[in-house]
């Protein structure tokens, strides 16, 4: 469970309500910086130029202006697991993982948006893309099975195993995120309806049949998928060469391909009623089948 979090906030409209309700007449909010990292649901502390004449101020704002809520992850799990030790030429490893992952945040990146930015994805940039956010992550697999084994065919001869079968993660709906509440001001990004305008489909608000923007639930559209997957490994190490071992591993040996991302966009366009037509469709598939051959040399 994350007990705290950071990431960037790019939200300007609580610090401009904070001012005006403490009677600071000539903030101006293009003063602010264009985002900020902070630790979600925390009242921010920042320098800010109250007085519009180049002073800075240490000032405090309530969590209640900005209406961030706090970084929310939890995990669950229960793993069962057989082992065997190498014995009468063979060993063999098998588990099962029965599992959660949920809350609000994935944690320092967002793999739905394919954000890797640590501690800057769009979680957290305004309290609007937290609507719809609790829910089942997209990192998690409620069922895990795994199992590596091994076999001596000769004392030189090894041949391996290694498979994986894993549930689907959770779907959602991604669509351009909700003005309400925000502030045009004079046009400018210094306010938040021009500046969150700018952005991408990537908040759980997204336009119905009717063509109208209501609020979905974070995994509201299914799962991907079961992948499964097989490696196979031949390993051979010649007594006449002491310490010399040859491999050759055969990754996915079933040449599965099965699409494990899936396109979460649906709205198009800002303004507009058109479905992306690649909505739910694969945009990432598993690796085909290759082949690995290593030597390596121990002395």
């Amino acid at each position: 469970m994350i007990q705290s979090g950071m990431d960037d906030f790019c939200a300007n409209d609580g610090f401009t309500r904070w001012a005006a309700d403490n009677r600071y007449d000539n903030f101006d909010p293009h003063s602010l910086a264009g985002c900020i990292l902070i630790n979600p649901g925390n009242d921010i502390t920042i320098a800010m130029d109250l007085n519009n004449d180049g002073n800075l101020t240490n000032t405090t704002t309530p969590n209640s202006y900005h209406n961030l809520p706090e970084y929310d992850r939890k995990y669950a799990g229960l793993e069962l697991v057989l082992d065997k030790q190498f014995s009468d030429s063979w060993k063999i490893n098998m588990s099962y993982i029965l599992s959660r992952t949920w809350g609000n945040a994935e944690g320092y990146v967002n793999s739905s948006l394919a954000q890797e930015d640590a501690g800057a994805t769009q979680d957290f940039d305004h309290a609007n893309f937290m609507h719809g956010a609790d829910g089942d992550l997209p990192t998690d697999r409620r069922h895990q099975f795994k199992l590596y084994g091994v076999y001596e065919i000769t004392d030189e001869l090894f041949v391996s195993a290694n498979a994986t079968l894993m549930s689907g993660t959770p779907l959602s709906c991604q669509g351009f995120v909700s003005l309400d509440g925000m502030e045009e001001g004079d046009g400018s990004t210094a306010y938040d309806a021009p500046n969150f305008k700018r952005y991408g489909a990537s908040s759980f608000y997204c336009k119905n049949e009717a063509g109208e923007q209501e609020l979905t639930e974070r995994g509201s559209e299914g799962r991907t998928d079961w992948e499964f997957n097989l490696d196979l490994g031949l390993s051979y190490s010649p007594a006449f060469a002491e310490g010399l071992t040859v491999k050759a591993t055969v990754f996915n040996v079933f040449n599965t391909q099965d699409p494990y991302i899936l396109d979460q966009q649906k709205d198009l366009d800002q303004g507009s009623d058109t479905i992306n037509p690649g909505y739910l469709k694969p945009i990432g598939y598993t690796a085909p089948r290759s082949v690995q051959l290593s030597a390596h040399y121990k002395f």
